[in-house]
């Protein structure tokens, strides 16, 4: 009985190790990217934090998660990023994500409403923001995404996953 007890958790052990090992496709970093349409993370288009998180890595880029960044015009839970690798130079990204349990609300609504009130410029209407370098806001489902910087690499990236932006310069 006991040495049918240790093979049983010897096996459960290997599958265990087996199955965390697994850290889901191979990416070579400057491999092509994919096109607009295939715009994945958790398996499928951009829709929140965690699948812009996953996208970013599946570009074969560096994402280091920093702390919490806050605009007062937007509801949604916001992170600071630093974004590196495949030919992006360092760049800090603020990424605002609209879960529903934590608003106690409708996220998809939440999300509407606080980007119709920002303007062409980045600027929401009651406010105006000096910002450190030139805005870039962009959205997709429960996702807010600032970017703040001038790299035309960054910018086309950020258009890739997210869809052109809808507000800045």
């Amino acid at each position: 009985m006991r040495s049918a007890l240790n093979v049983c958790l010897a096996l459960a052990t290997a599958l265990l190790l087996t199955a965390c090992a697994q850290t889901g496709p191979e990416t070579t970093p400057g491999a092509p990217s994919p096109a607009a349409s295939d715009r994945v993370g958790h398996g499928g288009p951009v829709r929140d934090h965690a699948g812009f998180i996953d996208a970013l890595r599946a570009r074969g880029l560096t994402v280091q998660v920093g702390g919490p960044a806050e605009q007062p015009f937007l509801r949604g839970k916001g992170t600071q990023l630093r974004v590196s690798g495949a030919g992006i130079p360092a760049s800090e990204i603020q990424s605002y994500n609209y879960d529903q349990a934590e608003l106690g609300s409708d996220a998809a609504r939440a999300v509407a409403e606080d980007t119709a009130q920002i303007g062409a410029d980045g600027n929401p209407a009651t406010t105006k923001i000096m910002w450190v370098a030139p805005p870039h806001l962009y959205r997709a489902e429960r996702l807010v995404v600032i970017y703040t910087g001038s790299d035309p690499k960054v910018q086309q990236l950020l258009s890739e996953l997210l869809g052109p932006q809808f507000a800045g310069e």
